[in-house]
């Protein structure tokens, strides 16, 4: 998986560690801009900085979780250069489990509902930006 080893690195989040209020308000910021072209990796990083994805594994784990948990043609059509197959939160939520998200979204600051609908919208672009895929 060498793209997937590339990925925390291209969309860790702040880049300086920032957590707590410093990362909520490059979230907010982010969140409130809507998501425009190239912002989706900066919202995922900052969501999954925010939910403290250093231990969960940032975007690489998140998509190597995802992949493991039945999501990998998903996750396969992200990274290459084919459309993006769209995710649900519902899938997300089975994929990563409950309790995990739980967690994510409560250390973001965002109730479960809108963390899952941030990340729904903004991961593929992300992982598309990420590894570099041409999706034009």
């Amino acid at each position: 998986m060498g793209i997937l080893d590339s990925l925390t690195n291209l969309v860790g989040g702040s880049g300086d560690g920032q957590q707590g209020e410093g990362a909520m308000g490059i979230l907010g910021s982010l969140l409130q801009q809507g998501g425009g072209a190239g912002q989706s990796s900066n919202i995922v990083g900052a969501l999954l900085g925010a939910a403290g994805g250093g231990g969960a594994g940032g975007l690489q784990g998140t998509l190597e979780t995802l992949a493991a948990n039945g999501l990998s043609e998903h996750v396969a059509s992200w990274l290459s250069n084919n459309p993006n197959l769209p995710i649900s939160t519902d899938q997300i939520r089975d994929a990563l489990g409950s309790q995990q998200v739980q967690s994510m979204a409560s250390a973001s600051g965002l109730p479960v509902g809108d963390f899952l609908e941030h990340l729904a919208q903004h991961l593929p672009q992300a992982a598309a930006e990420a590894a570099g895929a041409d999706k034009g």
